[in-house]
């Protein structure tokens, strides 16, 4: 319904980024336990400048829609 599309919203929001930062919590314990914490910060380095070009794409879509 119409009046609870805000509450959807909010609670999708949360369980999306609770899950994704316990997720990723786990990992980088496991990760770091593993192999120690230089390769953490690196792999996390490795995957920000890798995602970089997709951020990129979707504001500039983003932007070009909006002047449109």
């Amino acid at each position: 319904p119409l009046q609870l599309q805000a509450t959807g919203q909010a609670l999708f929001q949360a369980v999306s980024f609770g899950l994704a930062i316990s997720v990723s919590s786990i990992v980088g314990g496991v990760i770091y336990g593993e192999i120690g914490a230089f390769p953490v910060f690196v792999i996390g380095g490795a995957i920000l400048i890798g995602s970089v070009p997709f951020a990129w794409r979707i504001l500039r879509v983003d932007a070009a829609a909006a002047t449109s």
